[in-house]
């Protein structure tokens, strides 16, 4: 049942004040809660759930994914992600590979973009599968217009994410390595050496 008493506007800014003044465990639950008042609050909060992703181990994107193709309106609200792509070392790899690959086909408006690649791992000697997929979305995606990737390891690493990079809509780029970070913005490049 909606409540007439309480503008759709209202709904808006009570959820945008969680989403901003809780930490973001506090949030999710209640923003679940509060989706459960009444239809009302359904969109605000589902607006505010997926807006921001982090898949940081293998059973959370193994139960994403079908998440957001059971659901598929959900999969135009994120906007920003955050994956670690540290695969498990089991037969499971090859799941979680898959799965990420498909996530990538599934975020038709996402603009921020952070991957963290296996500190044990050269970029290059990452799971081909991954890397092509990865490319093929850096150059169909619209809206993608900030990339961060973490733990690149050399400069050959770097030299082929550039060249990924070139005719994509990607206007800021940080690119780390371990300790420090490289820092490069399209446009207006910065880049900041160790």
């Amino acid at each position: 049942m909606n409540n007439p008493l309480l503008l759709p506007e209202l709904v808006e800014l009570i959820v945008e004040q969680i989403t901003v003044c809780e930490w973001p465990e506090y949030s999710y639950d209640r923003l679940q809660s509060c989706a459960l008042i009444s239809r009302t609050w359904i969109v605000p909060c589902q607006r505010a759930l997926f807006r921001d992703i982090s898949l940081y181990d293998y059973n959370r994107v193994v139960r994403f994914l079908p998440h957001l193709r059971r659901y598929p309106h959900l999969q135009n609200l994120i906007r920003y992600m955050k994956i670690w792509q540290t695969p498990p070392h089991s037969e499971a790899r090859n799941d979680y590979l898959s799965c990420l690959v498909a996530l990538f086909s599934l975020m038709p408006r996402l603009t921020y973009l952070c991957i963290t690649f296996d500190k044990s791992r050269s970029w290059d000697t990452h799971d081909h599968q991954f890397i092509e997929a990865f490319r093929a979305f850096l150059h169909t995606s619209e809206s993608l217009t900030e990339l961060v990737v973490r733990n690149l390891r050399s400069d050959a690493d770097f030299q082929q994410m550039f060249s990924y990079l070139e005719g994509t809509n990607v206007k800021r780029v940080v690119l780390y390595t371990e300790p420090y970070p490289r820092a490069i913005r399209f446009g207006w490049i910065l880049a900041a050496r160790q």
